[in-house]
């Protein structure tokens, strides 16, 4: 068969086919199932997780936005990296200039960038990225899924919060705070105000940081407001993750609550003091909620205040309030174990 030199259209045997049949007419031709069985693809397991952390942090309040997988040539300079971290860095054969010079170790730097231009116009800024980052380790290039966001302004609490959210959404219970150590997912150690981080664990694996960003790095950036991010690996939170749920029915019987204002250095960690609370208060102490923190100039000395609200229910019986104040006692009392807490009457 040979397509006439006017029809230029007709370059392959499927484009005659077509042509045939219509011409013959489409209604004319008998539908007839394939001969040949269609497997459908593999499902790709974590695409309905990143959907799904997706949904989390857009309902958080965020707004998710695109950046380019590159990051330019000062990037080490402005954020601080050190030999190794330079080492791991992906440099392009051929960049198309210096602004797209090495592909991005991490997705928190070019969101702080957003940061710094949408200041100009915006007060209140919300973003996160979904992502991968890249580098080379063994001489051989990784990558890796990565989710980060960034407040403006932002405090570290409000960062732990989302990240807390996260978790309790996709349903992990091993996720928890330590102190910062080093730098995090490859980012510049210069990235991170050192007292106000901390490192997020699944076990005993860091798998990213919260916190809020160096003062240094804000004045290089010309970022007027306190900004917060965090940075996490999603492969692991994604492996973590399980859509099974522990249903506890609600209890027939009221509960009580009573509040703890507490004075603690400012060094001190919250779940320190939850943890004496919880281990003190037993299976009476339904949920303890911070609902202040305070670090202002009416509290001196290096300290800050906690505020705690403690919810006493039982599953069996109404407590009564002799009940509840002897337990709220028990807790003051081993509260002021600690010479350094004290606890505000």
């Amino acid at each position: 068969m040979e397509a006439p030199t006017k029809r230029r259209d007709l370059l392959t045997p499927e484009d005659c086919i077509e042509e045939i049949g219509r011409l013959f007419g489409y209604e004319n031709i008998k539908p007839k199932f394939p001969s040949s069985p269609l497997m459908p693809p593999a499902q790709n397991s974590e695409l309905p997780w990143r959907e799904h952390v997706r949904d989390i942090l857009v309902a958080a309040g965020l707004v998710e936005t695109y950046n380019y997988s590159f990051t330019d040539k000062r990037a080490p300079e402005v954020f601080g990296y050190d030999a190794g971290q330079r080492r791991e860095l992906l440099e392009l054969e051929n960049p198309l200039s210096e602004e797209y010079f090495y592909l991005r170790p991490n997705l928190a730097e070019n969101l702080l960038r957003n940061v710094a231009r949408l200041e100009r116009t915006e007060q209140d800024i919300r973003l996160f990225e979904i992502g991968k980052a890249y580098w080379q380790s063994e001489n051989r290039p990784q990558e890796q899924w990565r989710v980060a966001g960034v407040l403006a302004p932002g405090s570290f609490h409000e960062v732990k919060g989302i990240v807390e959210l996260l978790c309790e959404r996709l349903g992990i219970t091993e996720c928890w705070f330590d102190d910062f150590q080093q730098t995090p997912l490859r980012s510049g150690k210069s990235l991170w105000n050192m007292q106000r981080s901390a490192e997020c664990k699944l076990g005993n694996t860091r798998i990213g940081f919260v916190g809020e960003i160096s003062r240094a790095l804000s004045v290089s950036l010309k970022m007027r407001q306190n900004v917060a991010a965090f940075s996490l690996n999603l492969e692991a939170f994604v492996a973590a993750a399980t859509a099974e749920r522990t249903y506890r029915p609600p209890s027939r019987f009221p509960a009580s609550v009573r509040d703890i204002a507490l004075l603690v250095p400012r060094g001190t960690k919250v779940a320190d003091v939850l943890n004496v609370m919880e281990a003190r208060g037993g299976q009476l102490v339904r949920d303890i909620d911070v609902f202040d923190i305070y670090e202002g100039e009416r509290v001196h000395g290096g300290m800050k205040n906690l505020a705690f609200h403690i919810v006493y229910q039982s599953e069996d019986r109404t407590l009564t309030s002799k009940e509840i104040d002897a337990l709220h006692d028990r807790i003051i009392k081993a509260l002021e174990e600690n010479p350094e807490w004290e606890v505000r009457k």
